[in-house]
């Protein structure tokens, strides 16, 4: 051991693939652990995943509220809406 390792860091701050792991596989969103499940790779997040169910749903009942990214409130799903509340996009 030198006497500069010490001083070496741990980990890279470069923009490698470790960052594109923690990615959502279809909207590109930061993965959260608590809203989204997991922040492994090739996962998708809370919303592209409910969209993807909730086009299935049969039942109203059965439709799952998507996650506002920048508020956290949730609101009613609608087939071709974005990752934000209508509160947040004005």
């Amino acid at each position: 051991m030198s006497e500069h390792d010490e001083f070496m860091p741990l980990y890279s701050n470069s923009n490698s693939d470790s960052d594109n792991e923690t990615k959502c596989v279809e909207c590109r969103i930061t993965l959260n652990r608590i809203r989204d499940g997991t922040t492994d790779s090739n996962h998708r997040c809370h919303n592209c995943y409910w969209r993807e169910q909730n086009i299935r749903a049969r039942r109203e009942k059965d439709i799952v509220h998507l996650i506002c990214y920048k508020c956290k409130n949730t609101f009613d799903w609608k087939a071709e809406i974005g990752n934000f509340c209508n509160d947040c996009t004005k």
